[in-house]
């Protein structure tokens, strides 16, 4: 194997470990809507402090965090795509 040829070799292999930028979107969404789940999941049990911690992880650009309607339901205050967790 030619000194190119291995160095081609090892840009592509670079390449596939890294996301490409049309899969970034959809990771974030994916990871939104997972820390979404978990922060009312933790608000529905009854363990808000867990859940504003999450919530605020790594600080969000809106707010992640859930409001208490009654003692049995919960509503998320975001509808969105754009938090970028």
């Amino acid at each position: 194997m030619t000194r190119e040829l291995a160095f081609l070799v090892i840009l592509g292999a670079a390449a596939a470990l890294t996301p490409a930028d049309n899969r970034a979107g959809l990771l974030h969404l994916l990871t939104q809507r997972s820390v979404q789940t978990n922060v009312y999941y933790l608000t529905n049990f009854h363990d808000e402090p867990k859940a504003k911690w999450l919530a605020r992880y790594r600080e969000p650009v809106v707010s992640l965090e859930m409001d208490r309607i009654s003692d049995r339901s919960v509503q998320p205050r975001y509808h969105g795509f754009d938090a970028d967790c």
